[in-house]
């Protein structure tokens, strides 16, 4: 359950925001019409459609709210957008054919972490400047912004900046390594699906089963996937 709880922080994490000091600017108040899915109108209902996109499981609408600047952040987005979906959509059909996850073994839910970032967008600070804006949440001491949200305006439409999202500009980032990583999160996209599909068919059918065959998967992905890496590294003889 521990690789189970990282991933999910993980992708809990980069759901909620981006952690990156954020300044000051002007603001702008909650819009107050009801909102009708997908809207990129304002920033904060680019960032209220992302949360709906992510709640219905969706990688397609997920990606939607992103933007990439290069062809190689775009497959960022879309890496991110499929295993953020897959992870979603495996816990909620856990969660529908298991019940509640027992004791303390319970992961943190989508749901209620989406949906304390969807109340914190109501005490935001918006500052925008040209087509870029940043989404400040205050903490609870001394209420200085220290997480933000990133947003780019494309046309009429604000988007979710993916540079900042997935910390793609940092240094020592390579391009190799950043394909290194969409490569991962595709693959563990593919077996957060086959887990799905077996919770479907009721191959599982208990939260220790889902746990053991989790830790099983991903260990023996990690392990094909070092075994591939000393392959290609081997000097012949």
């Amino acid at each position: 359950m521990n690789r189970l709880k990282y991933l999910l922080a993980v992708l809990l994490c980069l759901c909620a925001a981006a952690v990156t000091k954020a300044g000051t600017g002007p603001t702008t108040a909650p819009a107050k019409r009801t909102i009708t899915y997908p809207d990129y109108s304002t920033p904060r209902r680019a960032v209220q459609t992302f949360i709906w996109a992510v709640e219905g499981h969706d990688s397609g609408k997920i990606s939607a709210c992103l933007y990439g600047r290069t062809k190689l952040e775009e497959s960022a987005a879309n890496a991110f957008a499929q295993m953020t979906a897959a992870m979603g959509s495996m816990l909620a059909t856990a969660k529908n054919r298991l019940g509640p996850p027992p004791g303390h073994a319970q992961a943190p839910s989508f749901t209620a972490r989406l949906e304390a970032l969807r109340k914190a967008l109501v005490h935001s600070t918006v500052s925008i400047k040209g087509d870029r804006a940043v989404i400040g949440f205050t903490t609870e001491k001394g209420g200085a912004a220290r997480k933000s949200l990133h947003l780019v305006k494309r046309g009429a439409e604000w988007k979710l900046n993916i540079q900042y999202m997935l910390h793609l500009s940092q240094k020592g980032l390579t391009h190799k390594l950043i394909r290194h990583r969409i490569a991962n999160e595709l693959t563990f996209a593919h077996l957060l699906r086959s887990i799905k599909a077996d919770l479907i068919s009721g191959k599982i059918k208990t939260w220790r089963q889902f746990t053991v065959d989790f830790e099983s998967r991903v260990l023996a992905v990690t392990a094909r996937k070092e075994a591939e890496k000393e392959a290609k590294h081997k000097v012949p003889h």
